[in-house]
């Protein structure tokens, strides 16, 4: 009878994701084939290939015009607008559909490998469906940004670095990396873990990538980026609500404090500030890493690694919380018994990432004249899940846990 009832609470489980998923894709991501970010990486890939500069608003501006999309000039490394530039061959609708559905396939395999080493079959399906319910993730989809394929890097990543295939490790990071720019940051978990070997792969790759797009687009274009990252890297996106980086919630605080017109002396009490909440950050994660270290629970410093390159990215909207599934399904999945802090505070960013889908499937369209008052309220939420993963993760890294009994040898790889 009990065995009954989980099988129907876990179809009911699927039923209720499938259901969201296709109201998700069929009331709000249907209608934006031609905005952003897809008409981004559309516009930017048909630029590369008819050999105009993406990172030109010049360029970009009518190029997205006649193409019917909206774009903005790239701040995405080269090589991901050279490896996108297939996309362009197709007409715009097939293009977009053609994008969504590879976003939704890697999505669906890097959770598959999350949850394959749960020895419970109702522990896999349960967080499987629980990871494709996440406010970060619904909001990666919705955008058709790029954090599935980051975060299958990553879970790829983690999971060779665990059987100690050093060489697929490091190209996976350099692949992410060569994505977006932030998880260069994981390397300091290797760093760490003086693989060596990992750290040269990854800046192999990376350094292949540069080299292969420097022939194709020349070395105009790549300074270009460089002028865009800095731009895009520092003080330009502070004010955005969304915008929960610990940079910029550091500035908002002091804008609130003093104004957003202070003199010089702020200006480096504030950059003081930054470095000081970021020295705190990277401190916290090493000492975390090497008590997990000292148990010979390695992995749970790669989630906290994972945590930490959430808080220390100069920019932070909701979708870059996707590869918080990392953290929290070490937390989540290995903890046998919840009066755990850690499992508790994972719960906790869970909810809070909830609270963000919350407010924007139902605060915006509801409340529309409260906008700006729920675009705050919307980025309160995902700082709170972003520090509660931490804490979730340090937690886990720096005490012993109860762990799931393993009745499978594979799963003494650890918590993937």
């Amino acid at each position: 009878m009990k065995t009954s009832t989980s099988r129907v609470y876990d179809a009911t489980l699927i039923a209720i994701v499938v259901a969201y998923f296709f109201a998700l894709y069929y009331f709000r991501v249907s209608s934006r084939t031609e905005k952003l970010d897809f008409g981004d990486f559309y516009t930017w890939a048909y630029a590369a290939r008819i050999g105009l500069n993406p990172y030109s608003s010049d360029a970009v501006g009518p190029l997205a015009k006649r193409l019917g999309v909206e774009a903005m000039r790239a701040n995405y490394p080269p090589p991901f607008v050279l490896a996108i530039e297939p996309l362009s061959l197709l007409p715009r609708i097939e293009a977009f559909w053609l994008w969504h559905g590879i976003s939704v396939c890697l999505l669906l395999i890097a959770i598959w490998l999350l949850v394959a080493d749960l020895d419970d079959s109702r522990k896999r399906v349960r967080f499987a469906c629980a990871a494709l319910l996440y406010g970060p993730v619904t909001a990666a989809l919705f955008w058709g940004q790029v954090e599935p394929f980051v975060l299958l890097m990553l879970v790829i990543a983690l999971r060779n670095s665990a059987a100690r295939r050093d060489i697929v490790s490091g190209i996976a990071v350099g692949l992410a990396t060569m994505c977006k720019m932030y998880p260069i940051v994981v390397i300091g978990y290797f760093l760490m873990s003086r693989r060596w070997t990992v750290v040269a792969s990854t800046g192999l790759t990376i350094l292949g990538g540069i080299l292969f797009s420097m022939i194709v687009f020349g070395g105009d274009v790549h300074a270009d980026f460089i002028r865009q990252f800095s731009r895009t890297a520092g003080e330009k996106f502070w004010p955005y609500a969304m915008n929960t980086s610990l940079s910029a919630v550091v500035a908002k605080s002091l804008w609130m404090l003093a104004g957003e017109n202070f003199g010089t002396g702020l200006k480096v009490l504030r950059i003081v500030l930054i470095a000081l909440v970021a020295s705190v950050v990277l401190a916290t994660t090493i000492r975390g890493t090497l008590r997990a270290k000292r148990r010979n629970e390695d992995s749970i410093g790669f989630g906290l690694w994972i945590a930490a390159t959430v808080l220390l990215t100069p920019i932070v909207w909701p979708h870059y919380l996707t590869i918080l599934l990392i953290p929290l399904r070490q937390v989540i999945g290995d903890i046998r018994y919840n009066n755990e802090p850690a499992f508790r505070l994972a719960i906790y960013s869970y909810c809070a990432a909830e609270v963000e889908l919350l407010l924007d499937w139902f605060g915006i369209p509801l409340l529309p004249h409260h906008w700006v008052a729920i675009q705050i309220a919307t980025g309160c939420a995902t700082f709170l899940a972003v520090l509660l993963a931490f804490a979730a993760a340090y937690a886990r890294a720096i005490a012993g846990v109860t762990p799931e009994p393993m009745t499978n040898p594979r799963n003494e790889l650890g918590a993937l």
